[in-house]
């Protein structure tokens, strides 16, 4: 049950698959596939997603969907896996794209409430 907030139109530096973790990319307006916690975590790509460099929508607000990359409890704080999904972030220092808003498992798009920051 996505509601999502701000959607924008940004160049896809790369193939960004749907559903994706993405972060900020080498120039402005531009975002490439988030693949570390280090990333600097923007927000996630639509349905639609990229196969290669061209535009692509991605969700900057609200409460968007996104893919998980392992088991996850509903207000874990997430950030991105080597492959753009989401999984809990449990380092100090790492970026979050946000918090689960429901317990997921590897493989499932479910909402997530989109809040970027860093985990103290």
């Amino acid at each position: 049950m996505a509601n999502p907030g701000l959607i924008k139109t940004l160049f896809a530096e790369g193939t960004v698959l749907p559903y994706r973790i993405v972060a900020s990319g080498s120039k402005d307006y531009a975002v490439t596939l988030a693949t570390a916690a280090t990333d600097p975590l923007l927000g996630v790509s639509t349905a639609d997603g990229s196969t290669g460099a061209h535009e692509v929508d991605i969700v900057l607000s609200g409460l968007p969907e996104v893919r998980f990359g392992g088991m996850v409890a509903a207000g874990s704080p997430l950030t991105s896996d080597a492959e753009g999904r989401a999984i809990t972030a449990t380092v100090s220092g790492s970026r979050i794209i946000g918090f689960a808003y429901v317990s997921a498992i590897e493989g499932v798009i479910a909402p997530f409430i989109h809040a970027p920051g860093i985990l103290p």
